[in-house]
């Protein structure tokens, strides 16, 4: 893939104000609901006593949650950070200042800048796995990542300094203790650190007076993060039990020369979205060619309909290419980190792509882990479920609500992404961006430009992979555009306060899978169904709308309509009449079946390899609908 000549930015949560529509209401629920019901519940897990017992310094024999819980506290800060930045909780943000406190007294207490609750509480001479720790489970490096993210994220929205002086504190003892030799050659067990020590590079590059103020190691946190990449799979010399964390960690041999995605699937897209970021910082071509490979190999062969990764239930791993099993796993954290990888590597190539992968992971697969009252969660988003089973009100293992929480907390800030001359419009979601380069309001299709650069801009807006009959006009008059890597830029020059308005139609698709996929690793059935899909929607259906029938077959000769609350119904080759709701929506009436795949009349499973060139999953017709 050809690399932009400069590097893509994405605007601070502070500069971009969402409006109305179907995603600043998920955000508004998000942060009134959602957040506020995590918070609650992490609260009554006692989280926060994990902090006590260090600063009493008692070993007590009960840790509460799991080695990962103070990743989840930080996680959760993250989210909650950039929520406020649309929707202020001052009771909340004052429980969240306070419990900052609290993490920093941990901190202090042992006076060195380390802090992992678990570690310190259950085995405080094994940091990072050593001396017999376990790496693996401990979760230190994890941890601290998810304390960097916060750190940066809380600053970037309220201000605040607390936290991202924690973080530094942390960040500057790994640095003193991990990295290229002399230092001792320790990687994560659980990827998230290596992203993050990125995130805290960009910010104090960006602002070296505070970086100053806070004594930030700016350079040797890049100098980390590279290291983390280059010492993937090199385990001689390996300091941490153990010393090969093997494929399930992504340790089976280096990140550069690995092509194919493998292992758990958290720990890999969240490792890969750190190898593109590591990449666009250095500019190393190695590491652009192994994350052009690695995105290929999921995007193009292991990426489920919904946008879900992660087919196998043990280890929450990747399956092999083409097993695109109905009832596969797809953990939320998966699908929130696969997504976040994609915008890191849009940054790099400026291709539509990438947020069609962003848009079908967060429509489907993301928005579906969580009930539409906002307070049930879904670590498995399957294709296909007998009807016994869905959300949970808590869990003991609690990853993926935090994580959705940060997902739908930064959502935001992909809506627009920019250079000094290049403006590009990647999600259609309502909103304005203000910076010191760009003054914009974009609504209902219409982007007003209140102010450009000096020296003239271009306006790229994305062409969805799902969109027909793409139109712009500027001034309310039709113009020409040209279409390069999946993004429309008008043919015309554009001043301060003209009006820019783009326009296409979203019909219903019917869709099938590569010839390549097979149902099920026992049967190995070429599948032979259609997923349905309007927009970025998959759709599925749920037995309580169809008799707890979903075994019917479309009729090739039924209308599509698309009803006032966005369901779709037809007729089955019986006569029979069915429905379809939107896959997020589904098991939010109780437990009953659900299915994606279809049965079509006509349909037969695709055999011929002409024209699948790069996708998993293709238009094999649009519907005739009725709106």
């Amino acid at each position: 893939m050809e690399r932009l000549i400069e590097k893509l930015q994405y605007p601070n949560v502070r500069e971009v104000s969402i409006k109305n529509g179907f995603w600043p209401a998920i955000i508004k629920k998000t942060a009134e609901i959602t957040l506020q019901d995590v918070w609650t519940k992490y609260e009554k897990d006692n989280s926060k006593q994990n902090f006590l017992n260090v600063i009493n310094r008692t070993s007590p024999d009960h840790f509460n949650g799991n080695p990962w819980q103070d990743g989840m506290i930080y996680e959760i800060i993250c989210g909650a950070s950039d929520l406020f930045s649309s929707f202020e909780d001052k009771i909340l943000e004052t429980k969240i200042d306070e419990f900052i406190e609290i993490i920093k007294k941990a901190q202090d207490t042992i006076g060195d800048g380390y802090i992992n609750t678990f570690t310190q509480s259950r085995m405080p001479d094994r940091r990072f796995g050593q001396n017999g720790g376990f790496i693996v489970i401990q979760h230190d490096l994890y941890n601290a990542g998810c304390l960097f993210e916060a750190g940066v994220h809380n600053y970037l929205a309220t201000g605040k300094k607390a936290l991202l002086s924690v973080a530094v504190g942390m960040a500057n003892y790994i640095c003193s203790e991990i990295g290229y030799p002399p230092k001792k050659n320790i990687v994560s067990g659980h990827p998230m650190v290596e992203q993050a020590t990125v995130q805290l590079y960009r910010l104090f590059k960006e602002n070296p007076l505070l970086a100053h103020e806070l004594n930030a190691k700016t350079d040797e946190y890049l100098e980390l993060a590279r290291f983390w990449v280059d010492y993937r799979g090199v385990h001689e010399g390996r300091a941490s039990f153990p010393h090969n964390l093997r494929e399930y960690c992504q340790d089976h041999r280096p990140l550069r020369e690995q092509k194919e995605a493998v292992g758990h699937a958290v720990r890999a897209a969240l490792l890969y979205y750190g190898l593109a970021k590591v990449a666009n910082e250095t500019d190393d071509s190695e590491l652009f060619s192994a994350s052009e490979a690695l995105w290929k190999n999921v995007t193009e062969t292991k990426m489920h309909v919904n946008g879900g990764i992660g087919a196998v239930a043990y280890e929450e791993q990747f399956s092999y290419q083409y097993d695109l099993r109905p009832n596969a796993y797809l953990e939320t954290c998966a699908g929130v980190a696969l997504a976040f990888w994609a915008a890191e590597m849009h940054r790099a190539y400026g291709k539509s792509s990438f947020f069609d992968v962003f848009e079908r992971v967060l429509s489907n697969n993301v928005l579906a882990s969580v009930s539409e009252d906002g307070k049930k969660y879904a670590y498995v988003n399957p294709l296909i479920n007998d009807g016994n089973s869905g959300r949970w009100d808590w869990h003991p293992c609690a990853c993926c609500p935090p994580m959705f929480l940060k997902m739908i907390g930064s959502l935001k800030t992909y809506i627009f992404s920019y250079t000094d001359s290049d403006l590009y419009v990647n999600l259609y979601i309502d909103s304005s961006l203000f910076n010191d380069k760009y003054d914009v309001d974009f609504e209902n299709g219409k982007m007003r430009f209140n102010k450009i650069p000096q020296r003239g801009c271009a306006v790229h807006f994305r062409v969805p992979d799902y969109a027909d009959d793409f139109a712009v006009s500027v001034n309310g008059n039709r113009v020409g555009h040209t279409v390069t890597e999946g993004y429309a830029t008008p043919c015309v020059e554009l001043s301060a306060n003209d009006v820019v308005e783009i326009s296409f139609n979203e019909n219903i698709l019917i869709e099938e899978a590569h010839p390549y996929a097979r149902e099920n690793i026992y049967g190995f059935q070429p599948i032979s169904g259609v997923s349905i899909r309007k927009g970025p929607f998959v759709y599925c259906a749920e037995g309580v709308d169809n008799g707890n029938n979903l075994d019917f077959i479309i009729s090739k000769d039924s209308e599509l309509v698309i009803d006032s609350d966005d369901t779709i119904t037809g007729n089955t080759v019986d006569g029979k009449t069915f429905k379809l709701i939107p896959y997020f929506r589904w098991n939010n009436r109780g437990n009953s079946p659900m299915k994606v795949w279809l049965g079509y009349e006509g349909k037969t499973a695709c055999v011929n390899l002409a024209g699948w060139e790069g996708l998993l999953y293709r238009t094999w017709k649009k519907a005739r609908s009725v709106e």
